[in-house]
């Protein structure tokens, strides 16, 4: 059978355009055409977003109207209808703009037109064009806005997107448009402004100027500062069985690891946390408020490759006492950070710092302490020893607290901190790992070793961190900022195509919603926080290195606040059966929940918050 020329989109190993996704659908559309057409109900709660998101440039697509009416624009990938935290342009001549009428009386369109999207994310401008002249622009916000078709209840109907694969839209466009440029008639295709015709993406109409195509070869390169770079230089999983005979067990990371955080997968030991800065052999525990440093033999931080002891009576989550041990499976996150500072915990204090271009390089913690007040922080405490990677967005900062109000600790990133983590390495202070997050806010808590909900209290002094600090309160009952007490903080925010962290609410089915990352996830960890039940709220740790084929997650998860083995429940105590693993579907972009059964995690409304770390960018990505 020959194909007609739509039928071939321009599709290759290194440019893919977007398309609807599948898995990212509300309601009960039927999609099509290579996932470019769809067919809606005539209800407001039924729609799709697209497959892709870049979040720093302008772009634009088309939709043309073959039948009924229908809503274009711009979606939260967490909502599931029209007037739901968007921005969309209805057919019958009416603007919503976040949820609230705008405009009520706009040019209307019929089933020849096409209409088209300009979205600019870093002014958060959209427009809106009827067969090439401009509707209106207006201005939006949001987070992991993507495009979207949605049902207007008003009917249903059928449109075709193009996102630059085939301005036909699947045949039924199959005159190009003649369109009057600088008083001369032009016929398209049109290729976007600054891109050779094919090769980024072809439209019906023109593209606004500096507006692009959505395909990979327009998405920002990971870390463009840094050359030929990928998330494995700063971030990977490694697992291993120990071996009486092979104690000494090396596995090479790339990379030299500043933080490893360590579980026995098929035995009840602790979750084990070791950094650079506490040094080698010392280790924190996800799983209890202790505040001590404990020590353990187990692992060496060693120029990149880490290694078990080469002692065979000691193993990870074994003594002296305990002979053999082979057999015991583990898994360890590592992320790299700027390296073990180099100097001393004087007043200066030290700090290695791996920069945006990729070099490392010594500086003092003194040195940030006062760039932060000279930038405007306050009652700035100079930390004792800091590692910083400012390309993966993360450091790692030691510091002793103050007690005073409204206190400021430097992180050395150059963005705000969307995760802080703080734990006291000694004191009297009992409430173990306090966990900001951007998603909970200012002026509540979370708590790594515990699945209880957000606490309110004021533990960051009701005050969102900034590109230079994040901020601690001076009650002597919490655990970020006591008087003489050594504090460890973990700090992170998204860097595109590597790390993503945000929200999603469940959709209440076991076919859970799918959440964008813009990456193929290694690794994610989960939190409900709207649950209260030991069961369901726990912190769920899933990664592709030991669930290499979707399903991900199920009998593999494993808990942060549990020192539960692989196969059990959050509550650390119920094995899970057939019909209760919270499994997860890994994808190119992202990852989708999928429970099965009616005591799931994902079987209901509530939210999670998660931190989500890549395997492949998007961009390179490959399907599983």
């Amino acid at each position: 059978m020959a194909f007609s020329t739509h039928d071939i989109v321009p599709d290759s190993p290194t440019n893919n355009f977007c398309t609807l996704n599948p898995l990212a659908q509300f309601g009960s559309p039927s999609i099509s055409e290579g996932n470019l057409e769809i067919s809606l109900q005539a209800t407001s709660a039924d729609g799709c977003f697209a497959s892709m998101l870049p979040v720093t440039q302008k772009y634009y697509w088309e939709t043309l109207l073959f039948s009924g009416i229908q809503g274009y624009g711009l979606m939260e990938n967490t909502s599931n209808a029209y007037n739901d935290h968007h921005t969309v342009y209805y057919t019958d001549g009416r603007i919503y703009v976040n949820g609230s009428l705008i405009t009520n009386g706009a040019t209307t369109a019929t089933s020849v037109d096409v209409i088209g999207v300009a979205f600019d994310p870093v002014a958060q401008t959209i427009q809106f064009f009827k067969n090439n002249s401009l509707i209106g622009s207006y201005s939006t916000t949001g987070n992991g806005l993507l495009p979207s078709v949605v049902g207007t209840g008003n009917g249903a109907g059928v449109t075709v997107v193009n996102f630059g694969q085939d301005p036909t839209f699947a045949g039924n466009k199959n005159t190009p448009a003649t369109v009057n440029i600088n008083g001369t008639n032009v016929t398209g295709p049109f290729a976007p402004s600054g891109t050779a015709a094919g090769t980024a993406g072809l439209f019906y109409y023109p593209p606004p100027a500096g507006a692009k195509a959505l395909c990979t070869a327009n998405l920002p390169d990971f870390t463009p500062t840094v050359t030929d770079d990928i998330p494995a230089d700063y971030f990977t999983v490694r697992k291993w069985h120990n071996n009486v005979d092979n104690v000494n067990q090396d596995f090479d990371l790339g990379f030299d690891a500043d933080l490893l955080w360590v579980k026995r997968t098929n035995g009840t030991d602790d979750n084990r946390l070791y950094d650079s800065l506490r040094g080698a052999n010392n280790f924190l525990v996800s799983n209890s408020a202790d505040t001590s440093s404990s020590v353990d033999y187990g692992i060496y931080f060693l120029n990149g490759d880490q290694k078990l002891t080469t002692d065979s009576t000691k193993y990870y989550g074994y003594g002296p006492s305990t002979s053999g041990g082979s057999g015991n499976a583990f898994v360890a996150r590592c992320f790299r950070a700027g390296g073990p500072p180099s100097g001393s915990t004087s007043t200066t204090g030290s700090a290695k710092r791996i920069n945006t271009s990729g070099t490392q390089d010594d500086t003092s913690c003194s040195a940030l302490a006062t760039a932060a007040t000279n930038a405007g922080a306050s009652n700035v405490i100079t930390p004792t020893l800091m590692s910083i990677n400012q390309a993966a967005g993360f450091s790692i900062v030691k510091y002793v607290g103050d007690q005073g109000t409204g206190s400021t600790v430097p992180h050395g990133l150059l963005e705000a901190p969307q995760i802080v983590i703080v734990k006291p390495l000694n004191g009297a202070v009992v409430f173990g790992w306090r966990v900001y997050t951007e998603m909970t806010g200012n002026t509540k808590y979370l708590l790594l070793n515990t699945y209880d909900q957000a606490g309110t209290y004021t533990d960051w002094n009701s005050t969102s961190p900034t590109s230079n600090v994040f901020t601690v309160n001076s009650s002597d009952a919490q655990t970020n900022n006591q008087d003489g007490t050594d504090y460890i903080a973990y700090c992170w925010h998204s860097v595109e195509g590597y790390s993503k962290f945000g929200s999603y609410t469940g959709n209440g089915s076991t076919d859970g919603p799918f959440v964008y990352c813009g990456f193929r996830p290694a690794f994610v960890m989960y939190k409900n926080i709207d649950s209260s039940s030991n069961e369901y709220a726990s912190w769920g740790m899933i990664d592709s290195s030991r669930s290499s084929y979707n399903p991900t997650g199920g009998p593999e998860t494993l808990w942060a606040n549990r020192s539960t083995q692989e196969g059990y429940r959050g509550n650390g105590t119920t094995l899970l059966g057939a019909n209760d693993f919270l499994n997860f579907d890994f994808v190119s972009n992202g990852f989708k929940p999928r429970g099965s059964g009616g005591n799931t995690e994902t079987n209901d409304t509530q939210e999670y918050i998660f931190m989500a770390f890549a395997e492949q960018p998007f961009k390179y990505a490959n399907a599983r």
